[in-house]
């Protein structure tokens, strides 16, 4: 009798190890976000076309007890569109405190797997969640900061899906251009990418 309940207790303990092993280990992820390059075009009013964009992390939230790495920002170019792209090795576990970190600074969000864009509503629950100012830079030099957030969430299909959203950006349901969210000036419009990936995002000006 003693043995077979320390066999099962033996059998438990490793199922208990095993899954918190599971719940606790690294993935790595990554999210773009791109802007069109008219290098060598002359569009429409070319004066206040995007030059730049970058990013500089000034925060991380991920769910309690889950590993992580700080993330890395590099400078990605695709054709003619270039951009920002940020990898993430950590844990997946969601909680509703990240998501609340989120929250409390985006005023409007906008997920990147969502076939019709929403916007007044914020995750649930989210991975983890990268705080930081977005610095964009038109074809005339002038430089402006927004502070963002960029959050992995998990969909109901089993998928991760990512998350973007700014301090007083709004929406912009009648200005012409791809749905998505406006930044506080109403300059810039960040909408899912046109190229259809499911980790990314892309940021046009609004006179473009």
């Amino acid at each position: 009798m003693k043995k077979t309940f320390y066999y099962m207790l033996t059998i438990t303990l490793a199922l208990l190890t095993s899954s918190f092993a599971l719940a606790t280990s690294s993935h790595t992820d990554s999210v773009t976000l791109y802007f069109q390059n008219y290098s060598g075009q002359t569009p429409p009013e070319y004066h206040c076309l995007i030059k730049s964009i970058s990013f500089q992390q000034t925060g991380f939230n991920i769910t309690t007890n889950q590993p992580w790495n700080p993330p890395t920002i590099t400078q990605v170019s695709n054709g003619d569109f270039q951009g920002i792209q940020i990898t993430v090795e950590c844990g997946h576990q969601g909680s509703s405190s990240v998501a609340n970190y989120f929250s409390n600074t985006a005023s409007v969000a906008i997920s990147s797997k969502t076939v019709t864009p929403t916007f007044n509503t914020m995750p649930q629950d989210l991975n983890f969640v990268i705080s930081g100012t977005l610095t964009v830079t038109n074809t005339l030099g002038v430089t402006t900061s927004y502070p963002v957030v960029f959050g992995e969430g998990h969909m109901s299909s089993g998928q991760d899906n990512w998350w973007f959203g700014g301090a007083n950006f709004t929406t912009n349901a009648t200005q012409g251009k791809s749905t998505g969210i406006v930044t506080s000036d109403y300059t810039y419009v960040i909408s899912q990418n046109p190229n259809g990936s499911d980790a990314s995002f892309y940021i046009q000006a609004m006179s473009s």
